[in-house]
Parts: structure tokens; sequence; C-alpha cells
């Protein structure tokens, strides 16, 4: 008696399920910038250069890197993940990297 309920059930929630997770994992292209004293990241189709935000190398392949930013003093933890490959950076790759691991932002100057 309960199998036709919960198979009603079963046919709404999963679809639905589907959608919301495909609609939270989406990735939207974003835009990280090192303006001389602190990163900044916004969406790639934004023209202003976004909140200044904390960057740190999670995963460092030489060719590949992940970094995770995240916004000081943010309530809630609002963490980015952006992958970077030498193949899509180009010829900037090296200046990239030698700013990720050198600039120390001073973000107590845009507070």
């Amino acid at each position: 008696m309960h199998v036709p309920v919960l198979g009603w059930l079963a046919i709404v929630l999963v679809p639905a399920s589907a959608v919301l997770a495909w609609r939270l994992a989406r990735v939207e292209p974003r835009h990280l910038h090192w303006d001389g004293q602190v990163w900044r990241l916004a969406l790639a189709h934004e023209t202003d250069p976004g909140p200044a935000v904390e960057v740190e190398a999670v995963i460092d392949f030489g060719d590949w890197l992940l970094l995770r930013t995240a916004m000081p003093g943010a309530r809630l933890p609002q963490r980015h993940y952006l992958p970077l490959a030498r193949s899509s950076v180009g010829a900037t790759w090296g200046q990239l990297r030698a700013t990720l691991y050198s600039a120390r932002p001073d973000l107590a100057a845009v507070a």
C-alpha cells in the first residue's frame, strides 16, 4: 500500500533534486586581477574589478594550479575555486605564478 505513494514521491523528488544539484554545481567564469595591492575577483562579464579577496594556491602541479579565494571578513565563508592551466593562460603564466607567490596583499588598507 505504501509503495505507490513512495513511487510517486520519487518521480517528483528525483528530477527536482537533479535540477537543483545541476544549478548549484554550475561554474561561472571569473576574472582574478592583481591591482598592485590586493587580489580582486569578479564575474568575467562585469566591468567592476570586484571585491578584494585572499588567494591561496591549494594545488600546484607546475603547469596546473587550483586556487582558492576567500573574502576576508565575510560572515559566511564565500570561497571560490579557480582551476588554471598554463595552456589557457599563455605567455603570462610565469608572471602569474611569480605574482601569486610573492605578492603580499595589504587587506587592511582596503578595509
